[in-house]
């Protein structure tokens, strides 16, 4: 009989309240077991992990996840979707079309309220997922790659306006990542995965001011610094690195 497939060893991830860390590493690092492990979708073989000092066990509303497929449901609209988590709270209705009009104007999708998920641009269905995730006002917001499957331009809005309402919400994010530049233009944080069995090798702190410029000297310094660290280069050793 083969042995069991070891997905991680020694992973040990801290993210601090209101900061956006992202996990970048090579396809079969582990990156989406940690994540499904953070959702509670996967139990660990060993260690554990803490939200807010509570062990989890299992998926719960302090944590949200947006796919990198919308997932949302077809034969709802625009507002049921948003709202479905709350109703599954058993959240008073005003206090659940109050806090749907408020992320439906911050996702930049009023008008669309009636709107079901086949009449929405792909940009657009992911700003519903987005704001699904957002709804139950959860610890942690967990991040699946969830900008890839869009193109170029969209996924570049996309991003950008993310930040914008992580910013404006005060939101703790997890993010999954294969892109250099999503994770310097998005996060406060990146942690670097080596290949399987995944194990970190490097934590690199982004001190860049926002909004960012992926052509300034200072971004286009920590997509080198990252992607020696990616691809261990010898070159990978930089302050910032840890």
């Amino acid at each position: 009989m083969d042995a069991p497939l070891r997905a991680l060893e020694d992973v040990s991830v801290r993210v601090e309240d209101r900061q956006f860390v992202s996990i970048l590493g090579p396809s079969g690092c582990g990156k989406s077991s940690l994540l499904n492990i953070v959702a509670g979708f996967i139990r660990p073989t060993r260690g554990q992990v803490l939200v807010g000092g509570s062990e989890v066990a299992g998926p719960g509303r302090d944590r949200g996840i947006v796919f990198q497929e919308h997932a949302l449901f077809p034969w709802m609209t625009v507002r049921g979707n948003i709202e479905f988590g709350l109703k599954a709270c058993h959240v008073p209705k005003p206090e659940r079309d109050r806090k749907v009009e408020e992320l439906i104007d911050l996702v930049g999708l009023s008008g669309f309220e009636d709107a079901f998920p086949k009449q929405l641009s792909g940009g657009m269905r992911q700003r519903v997922a987005v704001s699904r995730a957002f709804a139950t006002d959860p610890d942690v917001v967990l991040l699946d790659e969830p900008f890839s499957a869009l193109d170029e331009q969209s996924r570049q809005r996309i991003q950008r306006e993310f930040v914008r309402i992580c910013q404006a919400t005060h939101q703790t994010v997890l993010m999954v990542t294969h892109s250099i530049e999503e994770s310097i233009l998005m996060s406060d944080r990146v942690v670097v995965m080596a290949p399987r069995p995944g194990r970190i090798r490097a934590t690199v702190d982004i001190d860049l001011a926002r909004p960012r410029d992926d052509t300034s000297p200072q971004f286009i310094e920590k997509r080198r610094q990252i992607g020696a660290l990616l691809y261990d280069r010898p070159d990978s050793v930089e302050d910032g690195a840890r």
